[in-house]
């Protein structure tokens, strides 16, 4: 209840920053845009994107992670990441790169055009290598395509303020009559699944990860909910 009320208040005291933001930024700002870069294998999706008026993007974070005067390594990273692919895909360098958060409001992320490269290149060092070492971050973690898989992020996601992925046994499976399933994973109840998301053969029994999941405001017993972004995978993988 109580961390409710201080997201609400977040929300006013924030929301009418955003809300500027968005105005000024053209008629075709887009929520949860795929954007991909194929010639190299990279994508991601981003929360907001406006290619009208210069270019923006911002990603909104609303977890629980304690505010801190600096920007992360992470983020950071995420951002150029994000800047590379606008570039990508609509031929010009976003000429504001933001951060929303519910603690801090509006962040600007100090990315120029002149930071790709470099950026670039190390991440071709790494799809290139024989052996890579993972360093589980939540913001690098969220759209990684390994991720499932990835036994050191499974490890470090428990000690996350803003944890977004289940694991476990399957329990139970229901079914909505509106076409959405709850699965109990590991004890936890994740609802609002789509069948687009729910594996065919999906089974009691069966241990199964859920990523890019929440958990639901208030919910006392640690429930979650998926959206569109979420995935749910059997393991092992057949």
């Amino acid at each position: 209840m109580l961390q409710g009320i201080v997201t609400r208040a977040r929300l006013q005291t924030r929301g009418q920053a955003l809300s500027e933001i968005l105005a000024s930024a053209g008629s075709r700002p887009q929520s949860e845009v795929l954007l991909r870069d194929d010639d190299r294998g990279l994508f991601g999706i981003l929360d907001i994107v406006a290619p009208e008026a210069g270019g923006l993007i911002i990603d909104l974070k609303t977890g629980g992670r304690k505010a801190s005067a600096a920007i992360s390594t992470e983020i950071d990273h995420q951002m150029t990441f994000y800047a590379h692919l606008f570039q990508a895909n609509f031929g010009a360098f976003p000429e504001r790169v933001l951060v929303f958060s519910l603690q801090r409001g509006l962040l600007e992320i100090p990315v120029t055009s002149s930071d790709i490269a470099p950026f670039l290149s190390k991440i071709h060092a790494a799809q290139t290598s024989e052996r890579v070492t993972a360093y589980p971050q939540a913001d690098v973690c969220r759209y990684c395509p390994k991720r499932v898989i990835c036994e050191p992020h499974w490890d470090a996601i428990s000690a996350w303020d803003d944890a977004d992925a289940i694991e476990g046994e399957i329990a139970a499976i229901e079914h909505s009559s509106s076409g959405t399933a709850a699965v109990q994973i590991g004890g936890q109840w994740l609802t609002g699944i789509s069948a687009t998301i729910l594996p065919s053969n999906l089974a009691p029994g069966q241990f199964a990860r859920a990523v890019r999941v929440r958990r639901r405001s208030g919910s006392v017993s640690g429930d979650w909910s998926a959206s569109s972004r979420s995935r749910l995978r059997i393991l092992p993988e057949s």
